[in-house]
């Protein structure tokens, strides 16, 4: 680090919102830490005693708020800093001033207040709507009216106090989180006012990354303009391409490890089906028109509103332009975050506004409202043009090669190929231009762009910091143990950072010479293997072979028979339609001849390209493949390996391909195989689509993703006979890491023709070998709907009534439409005790069951499941079943909430008694204490960690750790609050998690 990093500076830091999510007070103390370790004095100010009025999303009582400031408190005197209240040197006169100045403002001024200059109303706007989902206040919004004036009373409040701490101190840079919501806008926007160089941070758009800018919002035009035009002509890697699908695969499935955010859309798989449901014939081209929430535009000084005043104004002049080419169907789709699927209330007038446009547009157009059940990515697939306000939809569909217009100003503007609607007559000419395309017309350039402006968005503008673990997206851990791990030259990414500060620069991700010196090539063949598929998915008559949408998987050749067989097997292999796409490595068994495999003719040709290996003395194979897969899989995402035992058909490698990458982020698939045994097969013939998810599998190939194998993997090895060079020699490899999976509730997909007698290449003999169907074979998108038979009913009568009973009682909620919470409580010390199950608000008496066994709820009726103390009463296996159900039952962004007791904390628990029952073993308290955590009736105990895995496992998309008082699910503190309340008394440490469907 060079000598200019080592001096003083002074740095101040502001934490008035970080303490609502521990990621991002976490975040907010290393950085600090590493400024430390640097050289920098911090001064560290945070907020408390606010009054009750908090712009976290939340309501917050006065003991709310003292915890918020004591853990702020405590987790600063951890990092050794010395925290001050900001408001310590408050004077009664000063709160008076704030109260009285607060008051005199009129109902229709709020939006317009100042003090000394100060826009305080506008600075406070963005607050009042992310928590009232209220973009213009109306005389009717007099709750929100009041909250907002009861903001601009503490917002006061915080610049008078902010002013005092300037005046004092002589900073040379300001540190705060976010920048938009009140109480951190108004600290921004004062030290900024005083020339002072202000840094803001907040989650990037990749876990493990950090957004990190200087004088503005986290993310702002102005960075990404720089950003951007120093990296758009440099093009992707093969690396990168991949690294990029897989993230664009994770993010439509809405895994929160690909958005690092809560999915806004259902998950696709439906596009065939859609236009049928929408009433669009096949001869009618789609137009895709994605709105934008209000939530997106507020705050964001740098989106310019150009053309058309307001999104709706665009809206209709779309719709009314649209009409006139009768080829065409416009499709509206409304923000799904409309809804409550985030934020604590409905944007209802928003909501009102596309539940009218549906009634008065008639056929001129299809309006999706954000409640219904359609995927955005399914409506992305079946468009042929995209029309976009600033939604990132438009990026994720110029990705595609569709053509994309926009109408205000998002940060990918300068996207070359773009059209812009920012006017009646651009509107005009956009859309003649877009009537008159052929059918599956592409842009090939345009995809290209649009990959390197989202990769540089994801992986450039943000930094990486792997120094916060997050094991949800609002909690967060320290990944460092030591101040070591952030002092100068340890991680590259952490010293820009710190430079940059030091410096008083914008901290930026710029090319080096290796970027700058990287050819296209890479991006010509993935745009090459990708221009068929799409063709082929347009019903485009095409000369080319069909390629995949994705870079192909390195395939694991393991040569262990003679020479002749090895030949006849990669001859097969060769005539796959994705050979010449895939890289070959050959792995030979001791004794087999290097010669003879690398001086075979023909068929390694066919393949992109070939490395050879020669296994060490003494191994079988299987301790082969096992070696060969650990080795390829540390630079890649996944492999496939095959023996030489198999004849493969010529879609082989397509349906591994596309296994592997249709259920990457699918828990629930373990592996993938080319086939399960024939018993299994006849048992699963009746699984939809052309395969099968089967716990077991007998095959001679195998596929698996890097994360999987990963665990999977030591015990392989120990089955197998501790170690590479054990005893291995005994066949059967796939068929054991099958049953692994099974034993972690993992699937193994495969064909379901999973037998063919194959008569391989020319002189090879007739053999009985394994393989996908001789077409490419459509695979089902869902699997946990073939994994998870509906649970029986229970063997007794009544359990069965009451099972009918309640079912019948939510169906008929959900079809007045009505929300529906349906709690399940087993608080006896087991199933043989009653089960209460209520409707929350609804049904006047209480429903005792005798079990789990006939919750047989419809599917997508509830929009919340509360399981408590029931899911620690169920064996593995029964746990399983007992999600799946739930999942099956709950709706779209629907919330399963289930309390536990918390196994961790019991254990620390536990040890702790234990270890004050021996130091004092007269205590009578200390033994009694002991001996009543000592055993708890349950059958399984769960932690975060194991139940959240649990969660992902049987399908929700994101799993959250709650607190008694607190959930996911909308109105559940004013509806549940107090028996939350009596539950955490009467059962302390209980664990709280959630699941979003």
């Amino acid at each position: 680090m060079a000598a200019a990093l080592e001096m003083s500076m002074q740095v101040l830091c502001v934490s008035t919102l970080t303490n609502v999510g521990s990621l991002h007070h976490k975040r907010e103390m290393t950085l600090l830490q590493a400024l430390r370790e640097r050289g920098a004095a911090i001064d560290y100010v945070y907020c408390g005693g606010m009054d009750g009025v908090c712009d976290g999303l939340r309501d917050i009582s006065p003991k709310d708020c003292r915890l918020c400031r004591d853990r702020a408190e405590q987790q600063a005197l951890e990092a050794g800093l010395a925290p001050r209240l900001l408001l310590a040197d408050e004077t009664a006169a000063e709160r008076h001033q704030a109260a009285q100045w607060a008051a005199s403002l009129a109902d229709d001024a709020l939006t317009q207040a100042e003090y000394n200059g100060y826009p305080l109303g506008r600075w406070c706007l963005s607050s009042v709507y992310t928590y009232w989902r209220v973009p213009n206040l109306s005389p009717q919004d007099t709750q929100a009216k009041a909250w907002y004036r009861a903001l601009l009373e503490q917002g006061l409040r915080l610049v008078l106090g902010m002013e005092k701490l300037l005046d004092a101190g002589r900073y040379d840079r300001v540190v705060v989180y976010n920048a938009r919501m009140a109480y951190v806008k108004i600290p921004f926007e004062l030290a900024r006012s005083r020339g002072l160089a202000v840094y803001t941070h907040e989650r990037a758009g990749q876990p493990g990354h950090c957004w990190v800018a200087l004088n503005g919002l986290p993310f702002n035009q102005e960075n990404w303009d720089r950003l951007w035009s120093a990296w758009k002509d440099v093009p992707l890697s093969t690396a990168q391409l991949v690294r990029m699908t897989r993230y664009l695969d994770g993010r439509r499935q809405g895994d929160v490890n690909a958005l690092n955010w809560f999915a806004y859309t259902t998950k696709p798989g439906h596009s065939e089906a859609l236009r049928q449901r929408l009433g669009i014939p096949e001869d009618k081209a789609v137009w895709a028109l994605f709105s934008s929430s209000n939530h997106e535009l507020l705050g964001r000084d740098d989106i310019a509103h150009e053309g058309f005043a307001t999104q709706q104004d665009w809206i209709e002049a779309a719709v009314a332009k649209a009409a006139a080419y009768p080829g065409v169907k416009l499709v509206i789709r409304a923000h799904p975050n409309l809804s409550n699927l985030v934020f604590p209330r409905r944007s209802e007038r928003e909501l009102r506004y596309f539940a009218d446009l549906k009634r008065s547009v008639g056929d001129a157009a299809v309006v999706i409202e954000p409640e219904e059940d359609v995927s955005s990515y399914d409506l992305m697939d079946i468009a042929s043009a995209s029309l976009c306000y600033v939604s990132t939809c438009g990026l994720e569909s110029a990705m595609l090669g569709k053509p994309v217009a926009i109408a205000a100003n998002p940060f990918y503007k300068e996207l070359p190929g773009l059209d812009k609607t920012y006017d009646a007559a651009a509107m005009d000419r956009v859309f003649a231009r877009y009537a008159a395309l052929a059918p599956g017309w592409r842009d090939q350039e345009l995809r290209r762009m649009a990959y390197r402006i989202w990769y540089t968005l994801l992986f450039r503008y943000g930094f990486e910091f792997p120094f916060v673990h997050s094991p949800n997206l609002l909690e967060g851990r320290y990944a460092w143990f030591s101040p070591d791990a952030l002092r100068p030259g340890v991680h590259k990414h952490l010293d820009l950072l710190c430079e940059a500060m030091f410096a008083g620069r914008r901290p930026q991700i710029l090319p080096e010479s290796d970027d700058l010196a990287r050819g296209a090539a890479d991006e010509e063949r993935f745009l090459r293997c990708d221009a068929a598929a799409a063709c082929k998915e347009a019903g485009v008559v095409t000369q080319e072979a069909p390629g995949p949408r994705y870079l192909p998987v390195p395939l694991i050749f393991v040569a262990s028979g003679t020479a002749r067989q090895s030949a006849w097997a990669l001859e097969a292999l060769s005539q796959n339609v994705m050979a010449a796409e895939t890289d070959l490595h050959v792995v030979c068994a001791n004794g087999h001849a290097w010669r003879e495999i690398a001086d075979l003719p023909g068929p390694a040709a066919a393949f992109r390209s070939v490395s050879l290996e020669t296994a060490p003395a003494g191994l079988g194979l299987c301790a082969m493949t096992v070696r060969a897969l650990s080795s390829v899989l540390q630079t890649h995402e996944s492999a496939i390996a095959l023996d030489d035992a198999l004849y493969c058909a010529p879609h082989t490698l397509a349906f591994y391909n596309n296994a592997l990458h249709r259920y990457r982020y699918r828990r629930i698939v373990g592996c993938v195989s080319a086939g399960p045994s024939g018993p299994v097969a006849a048992a699963l013939s009746q699984q939809p689509g052309d395969a099968v998810f089967a716990p077991r599998a007998n095959a001679l190939g195998l596929g698996v993703w890097r994360d999987r194998w990963a665990a999977l993997a030591p015990a392989v090895l120990a089955e197998l006979g501790g170690g590479d060079n054990g005893d291995a020699r005994r066949p059967g490899l796939q068929r054991l890491i099958a049953a692994l999976c099974a034993e972690e509730g993992a699937l193994c997909v495969a064909p379901k023709q999973a037998s063919a007698c194959l008569s391989g290449p020319e002189g090879a003999p007739r053999r009985q070998g394994f393989a996908p169907p001789s077409v490419e074979p459509a695979l089902p998108f869902a699997p946990e709907e073939a994994a998870s038979p509906s649970l029986e009913p229970g063997a007794e009568e009544r359990a069965a009534a009451v099972g009918r009973r309640l079912a019948q009682r939510v169906a008929g909620l959900a079809r007045q439409g009505r929300p529906v919470l349906v709690k399940l409580d087993c608080a006896g010390q087991g199933l043989v005790e009653p089960m209460t199950v209520a409707l929350a608000g609804d049904v006047p008496e209480t429903m005792v069951w005798e079990g789990l066994g006939g919750l047989a709820l419809p599917e997508r009726s509830c929009d919340a499941l509360y399981a408590c103390r029931c899911l620690e009463h169920l064996s593995g296996d029964q746990a399983r079943r007992f999600l799946a159900q739930c999942r099956r039952a709950l709706r779209p962004g629907g919330v399963l909430r289930l309390a536990v007791a918390d196994g961790e904390g019991q254990a620390r628990a536990y040890l702790d008694s234990l270890d004050a029952a021996r130091r004092a073993p007269g205590d009578a308290e200390a033994v009694a204490r002991h001996e009543r955590l000592g055993g708890r009736a349950g059958q399984m105990v769960h932690d975060e960690l194991s139940l959240g895995r649990l969660l992902r496992q049987c399908g929700f998309a994101s799993v959250l750790r709650q607190s008694a008082g607190h959930s996911a699910i909308q109105d559940f503190v004013r509806q549940q609050g107090d028996a939350a309340a009596d539950e955490e008394a009467a059962c302390p440490g209980l664990l709280y998690m959630e699941g979003i469907a």
